[in-house]
């Protein structure tokens, strides 16, 4: 199938004072409809594209070079909400159009620099999303599938006076929800993981060397399940990988 997509933004943005500077946000984006491949359903096969108005409200503060923090509170209207919806009694699944869902929360981002080289950087987010109109599903009210509550991002940078850098940090995913068909396994939730990451990275003139290794305890995750029937499928989250990487900019 073919689709359009429109996406204008509106962008307001003014100095309050010197280190404070506000910001306004609205954007409408489209994501294109397609086909569900593990049904044999008719009715359940073809979705159609998603709708979003997007509201954003921001305040970045910067009083210093050695720290700042920017909070940004946030408002989505979605329709025709595109998700993974089981069916019943069987390990197959298909995306699904919920009529109208909507997200709202903040996310909190600040940095520190005890000195030149170093600095540690810290994100929060808390989201509250929830099915607002799906006629005849049971999911009316509540928390989106796979969308967390919070998240949490810690990061230590060092830069040497060299060339040589090095970064660790972890990101925290807090529960999620994966409802089956009609919504009524409200027990059952993906836990919270957290992953450990790092990298070691070198730059000479053009060049860019960089050891990393991601997911360094080897933590066991899933990023999604379908429902909580026996042998259900699902998708499992990246193991520990170690690795590296030889970059080189014209």
């Amino acid at each position: 199938n073919e689709f359009d997509s429109f996406s204008p933004t509106l962008n307001w943005e003014r100095k309050i004072t010197e280190g404070l500077t506000g910001n306004l946000r609205a954007t409408y984006s489209e994501k294109s409809g397609g086909f569900s491949a593990y049904t044999l359903t008719d009715s359940q096969i073809t979705f159609a594209e998603e709708e979003t108005l997007s509201y954003e409200i921001g305040l970045l503060f910067v009083p210093a070079e050695s720290w700042g923090l920017n909070l940004t509170a946030y408002l989505n209207d979605i329709e025709n909400y595109q998700f993974e919806r089981p069916v019943p009694f069987t390990t197959d699944y298909y995306v699904a159009n919920a009529d109208e869902v909507s997200a709202q929360g903040i996310e909190i981002e600040g940095y520190v620099k005890p000195s030149e080289n170093f600095t540690f950087s810290v994100a929060y987010g808390l989201c509250d999303s929830e099915y607002d109109k799906f006629d005849g599903s049971g999911l009316v009210g509540k928390q989106v599938s796979f969308i967390p509550e919070h998240t949490l991002a810690l990061s230590l940078n060092y830069d040497f006076d060299n060339g040589l850098h090095g970064q660790i940090g972890t990101k925290t995913i807090g529960d999620t929800h994966y409802w089956n068909y009609d919504g009524s396994n409200p027990t059952d939730k993906i836990e919270s993981y957290t992953l450990l990451d790092a990298n070691l990275g070198y730059d000479w003139k053009d060049w860019q060397f960089s050891v990393f290794g991601l997911n360094l305890t080897d933590e066991e995750y899933y990023t999604s399940l379908v429902n909580n029937l026996p042998g259900t499928p699902g998708v499992a989250g990246s193991p520990r990988l170690i690795g590296l990487s030889i970059s080189r900019e014209f």
